[in-house]
Formats: structure tokens, sequence, C-alpha cells
């Protein structure tokens, strides 16, 4: 009696186990059969640029106001201080648009026709474009043309995409993000960039604050008109 007991519990667990190895086997078998299909369509992701009107650029670089106003609008899509846009954008290129940097080359040309010149006798170098430098590894990445990048108002939703996946990628605003937006080579080259860009944000945004504030007289004025 104890040894077909015994026996039967040795073929319960031998069917149990059976069971178990080849649900194993074929859970393996599904999942390496669709890896090639998820590496296929893990694809990274495009920006959505609104290319607009080629009057857009000539509006946006008409004044300092208008420039701002630009990267105000598009900063607020992805919750970004439009005032740190600004700030990379005068460590980087001094918000000069045509701005083109080849290696340790940087180029300050004067119009859109000469930057792509500058480009076209530099072939098959790395190179960073535009009023925001944008490197030209996320050109190749989406297929966005030079002629195309440089473009201020395209150049400046590009950096604002770059920027919002890199914030992302570090848990938030943080100088690693800005680090990683500018693809900075090395810790301390890293550092000292991140500081450059936080101390003219915190100068721009005293001018702001500066600025918006009504100057004494003013409020005086108001009190004797009433």
């Amino acid at each position: 009696m104890g040894v077909t007991v015994m026996r039967q519990r040795q073929n319960i667990f031998q069917m149990l186990l059976t069971r178990f190895q080849l649900s194993f086997f074929l859970l393996f078998f599904i999942l390496s059969a669709s890896t090639p299909l998820l590496a296929a369509t893990d694809k990274p992701a495009t920006p959505r640029i609104n290319y607009g009107p080629s009057r857009t650029s000539t509006t946006i670089l008409a004044s300092r106001t208008a420039l701002e106003e630009y990267v105000e609008l598009q900063a607020n899509r992805y919750d970004i201080p439009y005032l740190l846009v600004m700030a990379i954008m005068t460590e980087d290129s001094n918000i000069n648009a045509w701005k083109v940097t080849i290696g340790k080359h940087e180029y300050f040309a004067q119009s859109k026709e000469e930057a792509l010149f500058i480009l076209e006798n530099n072939p098959g170098r790395d190179y960073n474009i535009g009023i925001m430098q944008i490197h030209s590894r996320w050109l190749h990445q989406w297929g966005i043309t030079p002629a195309d990048a440089i473009e201020p108002h395209i150049n400046i939703q590009l950096a604002l995409y770059i920027l919002n996946e890199s914030f992302h990628a570090h848990g938030g605003l943080s100088g690693m993000g800005v680090v990683e937006y500018r693809g900075q080579q090395g810790f301390s080259d890293g550092q000292w960039y991140a500081k450059h860009i936080q101390e003219r944000f915190s100068i721009l945004r005293q001018q702001r604050v500066l600025k918006d504030k009504k100057p004494r007289h003013y409020e005086m004025f108001e009190k004797r008109k009433n």
C-alpha cells in the first residue's frame, strides 16, 4: 500500500515537472521569436516639427522681444523655463542664428547661405549648427537636413525636444540634463558647462524680475492720479 502511494506521488511529481518544462520552453520560444520584431520597431522617436512658412525665422529674429516670445511659446509645450533656453542659446551661439561649429572651430556666419557653404566645404565631419547649436548626430538620426535645421524656429523646436528627453532621462530639470543636451565630453567639461548655464539662467531671471517690477515713482504717480 505504501509503495503504491509513493509511486503515485512520484508519477504526479514527474507529470507536473514535465508540464512546467514544456511551459517554460514554450514561453522561451515565444519571446525568442518576438525579439526581432521588438527590435525592429524600437526606433528612436522623432520630434514633431512645425516647419511653418519660410518667413517665420525672419519674424522671430526681428527683435529680442519677438525671439523671446517664440521661445516662451515653444518652451511651454514641455514645461521648460524659457529663460533656461535663452541661457543655453546665449552660451552656445551668442544668439547667432547662423553659427556653425566644426570640431573646435567656430564660424559666425552672416547668413544661412554662408553657414551652409561652410558645411559643404567640410564634408563628413561632426558639427553643431544654428542658434541652439544642434549636434549633427540628431539630424542624421531624424533625417533632417542642415538647411532645415539651421532655420531658427526649427532649431529651437529641435533643442526643446532634446532638452525634454534629457530632463526625463535624469528625472527632471537638472545640470546633468543640460550636459546631456550639449553632449559634453568628460565630467569636468560637463560641470563647467552646467555651471555657466546656471549662472546665465540666474542673471536672466534677475533681469526679468527687475523688468517686470514697476518703479517706485510709478506707484506714486498712480496715487496722485487717483
